[in-house]
This record gives structure tokens, sequence and C-alpha cells, in this order.
């Protein structure tokens, strides 16, 4: 894990500490967009790369993501999207 993925990963878990259900989710969305947004611009077409669609996209190609992206979203070095939902 590299020092910005922990940091980004500390915040993260900082922020879900403090925070209402909703707004947790809300920084969890944050992380995964800021993780990820390399891998969308890379993987996916202009229109998914927003919402739902930008998490179908990155399912679709789970196996090109960037370890960052992979961490945000929970998957570490499993091949399985259990942190894609919706």
């Amino acid at each position: 894990m590299t020092p910005n993925t922990s940091a980004l990963l500390a915040a993260s878990f900082m922020v879900l500490a403090i925070t209402t259900p909703a707004e947790a989710q809300q920084a969890s969305n944050d992380v995964i967009a800021t993780a990820c947004k390399m891998d969308v611009e890379a993987l996916c077409s202009p229109k998914k790369r927003k919402g739902s669609k930008a998490r179908k996209c990155l399912a679709k190609n789970q196996g090109k993501l960037s370890q960052p992206c992979r961490t945000a979203l929970g998957l570490g070095g499993q091949q399985g999207m259990s942190g894609m939902g919706g």
C-alpha cells in the first residue's frame, strides 16, 4: 500500500467515524471517485463516467483497475466486486 493510499484510507475512516449514514455514504463515494478517477477516464466511455454507469464500467474492467482504485472499492487483491454496490 502506498503512502497516498494509506493516507486516503485513514482520512476516509476518520470521516466515516464522525458522520451520519448518509454523509458516510457520500464520503465513501467521494473516496472512490478520487481513487478511481484515472481508471474511469481510461476505461469508461464518456457516457459511462457517472454514478452507477461508472461502477458498472469499473466492475466490467476490474482486472485492469489500479491498486488505489481496487483498495477504495474494497477489492484489495480479490477478484470479486463486493465493494461495487449500486
